[in-house]
């Protein structure tokens, strides 16, 4: 049986795509990259759909850390922003992280209720993350978090390069949009991402 793997972004490519059972939720900077990096360093990371979600989420955690970010601003009363630098810098895995964010956060949450399976993807684990998703028999939906209805360079790049890998364990492009995006990332630096806003 043939895997495919498509690249899709926004919450509407989960309806778009409803019959595949995995998907991946890429947004660059900084959802996927905070989650990984949490998650990388031994924090347990829980993603959160809004603001309500984050506190209600909180209300369940021993002594959990609010980080993220709304329109670009740390809510009130969070202690961290949505920083995988600063999520790298702490110093104990003690305490859960409930983990918010404009995009990502929400296409996380929504990816877990919806799928059989879901995951975050972020640049730091393409290969493993195509490794594990090679183990499963299923076709893979790679989304694009995007932002004000711009799937951005980053998330592009990242999406591709996992779907990329994934073609080199034996899964075909799903569809032209997917062949087109892996083609036009193809060999590009991480530096081609800058010409996002």
């Amino acid at each position: 049986m043939t895997r495919r793997v498509f690249v899709d972004a926004f919450g509407g490519a989960f309806d778009r795509h409803s019959d595949v059972r995995t998907a991946v939720v890429v947004d660059i900077i900084r959802a996927s990259t905070t989650a990984v990096t949490a998650a990388h360093r031994g924090w347990t990371c829980y993603p959160a759909s809004s603001l309500d979600h984050a506190m209600e989420l909180a209300g369940l955690l021993p002594d959990p850390l609010l980080a993220g970010e709304l329109g670009g601003h740390t809510p009130y009363g969070f202690d961290l922003g949505n920083s995988p630098a600063t999520i790298d810098r702490l110093p104990s895995q003690s305490r859960p992280i409930v983990l918010l964010s404009s995009s990502g956060t929400p296409l996380m949450a929504e990816a877990a209720a919806r799928f059989a399976n879901a995951y975050v993807g972020s640049l730091r684990t393409v290969s493993a993350l195509a490794a594990i998703l090679a183990e499963g028999g299923d076709n893979v939906l790679v989304v694009g978090a995007g932002t004000r209805g711009v799937f951005r360079a980053e998330d592009q790049l990242g999406c591709a390069r996992i779907a990329a890998e994934l073609c080199m364990h034996g899964f075909e492009a799903g569809d032209t949009a997917t062949t087109t995006m892996i083609d036009q990332w193809d060999g590009q630096p991480l530096e081609a991402m800058l010409q996002s806003e």
